[in-house]
């Protein structure tokens, strides 16, 4: 009697999971096209069981594991421009570096011709003494 009651009590908590991730399909379909919450698409696979993991099954509403999925999203894309920003300062970075190089070889190539021209001014003024 004993196991039949625990056996039935699993089975219970296995329907409700069920439902649960169901019914949060269903309300990511009718969100779907309905502002920032589409990002919840994108970030579904890993968020979902981030989100079921943090919330205990048994008293959690779909709602409540729906509002954690919103707010992993939120911050999955919060962290996402985070590095985009951090992407683009390295690439102006870069691109400084660039320019200081070409400077540096600008002045390098201006020394040799000045280097040049006093080769050549002296070998004039060997020539002419």
């Amino acid at each position: 009697m004993m196991m039949m009651l625990m056996i039935m009590t699993m089975m219970m908590m296995v329907m409700m999971m069920m439902m649960m991730m169901m019914m949060m399909m269903m309300m990511m379909m009718m969100m779907k096209w309905h502002g920032h919450v589409r990002v919840c698409v994108r970030v579904l696979p890993r968020s979902i069981l981030e989100a079921v993991a943090a919330t205990d099954i048994i008293t959690a509403t779909p709602v409540l594991i729906f509002e954690r999925l919103v707010s992993l999203a939120l911050l999955y894309l919060k962290h996402e421009r985070e590095r985009e920003k951090e992407r683009e300062r390295e690439r102006e970075r870069e691109r400084e570096r660039e320019r200081e190089r070409e400077r540096e070889r600008e002045r390098e190539r201006e020394r040799e011709r000045e280097r040049e021209r006093e080769s050549e001014r002296d070998t004039h003024t060997q020539i002419f003494q």
